[in-house]
């Protein structure tokens, strides 16, 4: 395409600036410790491991969707 994209495994469907992997650069840079991407229209995906707790993941998640949806957050 001509453009820079990342590989989601099959798990992420549709493209979307809110898409993204995070690596652990310190152990391993080819470890994907977090991945988010839109699935459907409303419906996104998220996959996390160890050294993320479920809390910390979402809420990683949520802030990605807070630019997006303009959630008020108080």
């Amino acid at each position: 395409h001509g453009r820079h994209t990342l590989n989601f495994g099959g798990r992420v469907t549709r493209p979307s600036v809110r898409n993204f992997l995070l690596c652990d650069r310190a152990n391993d840079p080819d470890t994907v410790v977090m991945l988010f991407g839109r699935v459907d229209m409303d419906v996104f995906s998220m996959d996390f491991q160890s050294p993320l707790c479920p809390l910390q993941a979402f809420s990683i998640a949520l802030s990605s969707l807070d630019v997006h949806f303009g959630l008020d957050v108080y």
